[in-house]
């Protein structure tokens, strides 16, 4: 095996170790979902719509950008990782 061979698989295990502590930490916030109002600051239930005081939409407030950058680089980052062991091992044993 050359040397370019062991660096795309060095390099595509560290993505595939990136991919999934980025899908690790999407988990985690996935289930810190706030239990309050962040219009009037009252507290509700986890799956509320609507809070009962004010009336705002909470599910635009549950669903932060940041939840679904971290879940699907997470998971673009595993696959190209994969592909980049898979491709390297394949054609070394060519």
């Amino acid at each position: 095996m050359s040397t370019a061979n062991l660096v795309f698989i060095i390099g595509g295990l560290w993505l595939i170790i990136v991919g999934l502590v980025f899908l690790l930490f999407s988990s985690k916030e996935y289930k810190k979902i706030d239990k309050v109002c962040p219009g009037c600051g009252v507290r509700v239930s986890e799956h509320s719509h609507v809070c009962g005081e004010c009336g705002r939409d909470l599910h635009k407030s549950y669903n932060k950008p940041k939840r679904d950058f971290l879940l699907y680089g997470g998971m673009a980052l595993s696959i190209l990782g994969v592909i980049c062991v898979v491709v390297t091992i394949g054609t070394s044993i060519l």
